[in-house]
Order: structure tokens, then C-alpha cells, then sequence
């Protein structure tokens, strides 16, 4: 422990924490993918599966659904514990008029993920960014203020 609420991992436990991520987000593909469920659930359903996800569950998921990134865009640890990194920025990175392509989700609170599935701005969307709280949304074009707490949470790149 660093101080009150950080902490550094030996190599151990950094690995596995990152076996127990990769559990997480592949059992997100899992309930997404094989069983239709929200994609504003994944997250906290996840939660309740993801200490049953063994080993063969994992690369059978993975053999059919694919397994770089979650629904939420982030990268899911191979086998071996290794990450591919994403280059991607946050919203303040960019200029206005600009058209942006939503990257990943980096923290899935419910309100958020269902505020984001409710306006279709899921991982790859293409988005016109109007000022630092605004975006247009394609293809509709329907404006969207988008509150600065849930635009932290959002990684973008170029499209």
C-alpha cells in the first residue's frame, strides 16, 4: 500500500489481477454475445460469473466470439497476462468541429452505460464534437449534451 486507496502489486498479483480481468470482460462477450443481454448490464452481470469462468470456458468463448476487446472497448489480457495498448484520448484532447470515434469505456458505472446505450454512443460510434459537453451523434445528427462526469469516462480516437 502506497497510501489510502492505492497500492502497488508484485508481479504476482499483477498477474493475477489480470487474469481475473480477463475473466470479466470475456464473460462480458459471453452474456453479450451468447445470450443478448444489455449492453448496459454486461458490467455488474459479469460480476456474478466471473469467478466460474474457467480456463476452457475462456477459450471457448474466445474461439467463438473473438476476444481483443470487450463490449466496452477495452482490451482484454491474453492467456498469458499480455495487453495490447490503445492509443486513444479524452475529450479535451480534441477540437471542436471535430469528428471523433469512441475508443473504449474506462469506468462502467450503470447510470453511464445506460446513459450511452440510450443515446447509441457505444465503442466505434462516430461522433461530431460540438464543444467540450455537446456532440453530434451520426448517423441521426441528434445533438447530445453529455455530462462532463461521463465524458471522463470515454476514450476517443480519430475515425
Amino acid at each position: 500500500r502506497i497510501e489510502k486507496g492505492r497500492y502497488i502489486l508484485n508481479n504476482a498479483g499483477q498477474m493475477n489481477a489480470l487474469k481475473f480481468l480477463r475473466k470479466h470482460r470475456v464473460a462480458e462477450i459471453l452474456l453479450w454475445k451468447g445470450l443478448g443481454m444489455k449492453w448496459s448490464e454486461l458490467d455488474d452481470q459479469a460480476m456474478g460469473i466471473e469467478h466460474g469462468m474457467t480456463d476452457v470456458i475462456i477459450e471457448r468463448v474466445c474461439k467463438i466470439y473473438g476476444c481483443q476487446k470487450c463490449p466496452h472497448g477495452n482490451v482484454i489480457p491474453d492467456s498469458n497476462g499480455d495487453v495490447n495498448k490503445i492509443i486513444d484520448y479524452r475529450v479535451s484532447d480534441f477540437t471542436r468541429n471535430k469528428k471523433l470515434r469512441i475508443s473504449r469505456i474506462v469506468f462502467e458505472s450503470p447510470d453511464m452505460l445506460e446513459f450511452l446505450e440510450k443515446n447509441k454512443m457505444f465503442p466505434n460510434t462516430i461522433l461530431t464534437l460540438i464543444d467540450q459537453n455537446t456532440v453530434f451523434v451520426s448517423p441521426d445528427e441528434s445533438a447530445i449534451t453529455v455530462p462532463d462526469i461521463f465524458f471522463n469516462a470515454i476514450r476517443f480516437s480519430d475515425p
